[in-house]
C-alpha cells in the first residue's frame, strides 16, 4: 500500500506524556525498544517521537525537518501510486512498471503489518 491507514499525512498520535508520533504503531506504551514480529521475524524498535506538545507549539512539532521527511516518503509513494494507477490501460508503460516500483516508505515502518495493507 502506498499508504498505510493510519495515514501519518492526515492523522498523528500524541501521547499521555505529549510526546507527538505519527502512529499509534510507533509509540505503543511499551518500554523503548518493544519488540514486533513482522513476517515471522522478531524486530526491536524504538519509539518514535518528533517533538513533545507540552514543551513546544504543535506547529514547530509539525514542521521541523525530520517530521517532514517522514510524510513526505509516504507523499512520494502516494504520488507514484496514483501515476501507476493511471497506466492502468497503457500497456507500453505497465511494463516499465518493474523498474520504477513505489519509493521506499520511512525506515521505521518497514516491519508494521500496516504497510502490508492490514
Amino acid at each position: 500500500v502506498p499508504v498505510c491507514e493510519e495515514n501519518p499525512l492526515r492523522n498523528l498520535y500524541i501521547s499521555v506524556e505529549g510526546e507527538v508520533s505519527p502512529c499509534v504503531y510507533l509509540y505503543p506504551p511499551l518500554p523503548s525498544p518493544f519488540k514486533r514480529i513482522f513476517c515471522e521475524n522478531e524486530y526491536h524498535i524504538e519509539k518514535v517521537s518528533f517533538g513533545n506538545i507540552f514543551k513546544e507549539p504543535f506547529q514547530a512539532i509539525w514542521n521541523n525537518k525530520k517530521y517532514s521527511e517522514f510524510r513526505k516518503c509516504f507523499m512520494l509513494r502516494g504520488r507514484r501510486f496514483e501515476e501507476i494507477y493511471s497506466y492502468h490501460w497503457e500497456i507500453e508503460r505497465l511494463k516499465r512498471l518493474k523498474t520504477a516500483p513505489l519509493p521506499e516508505s520511512p525506515e521505521q515502518c518497514k516491519t508494521c503489518h500496516k504497510m502490508l495493507g492490514l
